[in-house]
């Protein structure tokens, strides 16, 4: 056995010389025998705690292996201190006071700077805060839907990724279609009718959804979930960036713009999060291809109560005063009633005066 270790190794480090070559930089030289050593080491630890086990048996080498985790903690206590303060403000309780703490922070700061990078007083508008809500709603309703979608002609239909974009495809074609007419539209009928159609179309498309199956018929069943969000998108995002922007002054468009952008992000990532979890909660099943089905429909309903929560809040913007009106248009009738009546009271005096003369 002397001769072949000998020979092996100065075989090795000839070969690797010629793998390496000399033009390669030395941190590159280094990298395999780095990712060689933990390969040898892992493997022949293995082989180590293989036959540990049967000599002392596998309770005495897992008490070994815990005994060895723990003084490797007592040696690192600064990594284990940095480890648990890292764990401590990831935690999700955690992270939502220093959110709302931040929050605070940032209100306070902004109230007490003469030029706040977001004027709070934009938010009276009562049609401003619509807007920033609506956007909310409508972008992380329609970010769930589309996850769900996904996971649905992928995960139980089989459908390829190419396959899905298409069925995405005729949304995407009408928007393009419609988005010169939108203008037309809006003047015509206002922001809050537009936003509100909006909101109805992708009301309807997501509750048409609640009716797959495993074995759904595309025109029937997904395509009309496609082009009922797809209008609703063509209506809807115009709609909102005009009712957010609309009699804000010059210097202040672009706080609003990226405010309502703000939004869109937000409720994008918040509501998805909720989706996600409400599938998680309700995917206990036995992982049959019902089960995984099942586990979507709830996440389905709330993805279609966000919709028509934006809708509810759409419609607070549609309230008339009727009443009002109708109150100062015969009040204003009225008067010009009784100014004919004196007037025509003056001309019948002035005449029999003139027949008397």
């Amino acid at each position: 056995m002397g001769h072949p270790a000998r020979a092996l190794r100065r075989d090795v480090p000839r070969r690797a010389g010629r793998l390496h070559g000399r033009r390669r930089p030395a941190v590159h030289r280094r990298r395999p025998w780095i990712v060689s050593g933990y390969i040898l080491g892992y493997g022949g630890l293995l082989l180590l705690g293989g036959r540990a086990a049967d000599l002392l048996g596998r309770r005495q080498v897992f008490l070994i292996a815990l005994g060895i985790r723990r003084l490797r903690a007592a040696a690192d206590r600064p990594g284990g201190f940095i480890k648990g303060l890292s764990a401590a403000f990831t935690a999700p309780a955690r992270l939502s006071n220093i959110t709302i703490a931040l929050l605070t922070v940032f209100v306070t700061i902004e109230r007490r700077t003469a030029n706040p990078l977001i004027r709070l007083g934009v938010l009276r508008s009562g049609s401003q805060v619509r807007a920033q809500l609506g956007a909310a709603a409508f972008f992380g309703s329609y970010v769930g839907f589309q996850f769900l979608v996904t996971q649905y002609v992928q995960s139980l239909l089989g459908w390829s990724a190419l396959q899905t974009a298409l069925a995405f495809l005729p949304a995407g074609v009408l928007v393009a279609l419609s988005s010169t007419k939108i203008g037309d539209v809006v003047d015509r009928f206002g922001t809050p009718r537009v936003i509100a159609a909006g909101f109805t179309f992708l009301v309807v498309g997501y509750g048409l959804f609640l009716r797959i199956t495993l074995t759904p018929s595309y025109a029937a069943v997904i395509l009309p979930s496609m082009l009922l969000p797809g209008a609703a998108c063509a209506l809807t995002f115009p709609s909102l960036n005009i009712q957010a922007t609309n009699g804000v002054d010059d210097d202040e468009q672009g706080m609003v713009s990226g405010l309502l952008n703000t939004s869109i992000q937000v409720g994008g990532a918040i509501f998805l999060a909720v989706v996600t979890a409400v599938i998680t909660a309700h995917g206990s099943g036995d992982g049959s291809s019902q089960a995984v089905l099942d586990s979507y429909r709830p996440g389905l309903v709330v993805v279609t109560a966000i919709a028509f929560a934006g809708l509810l809040i759409t419609l607070t913007g549609l309230r008339r005063r009727r009443p009002v009106q109708h109150s100062v248009l015969v009040a204003s009738s009225e008067g010009d009633r009784a100014a004919a009546e004196a007037a025509d009271a003056q001309q019948s005096a002035a005449q029999k005066v003139a027949v008397r003369d």
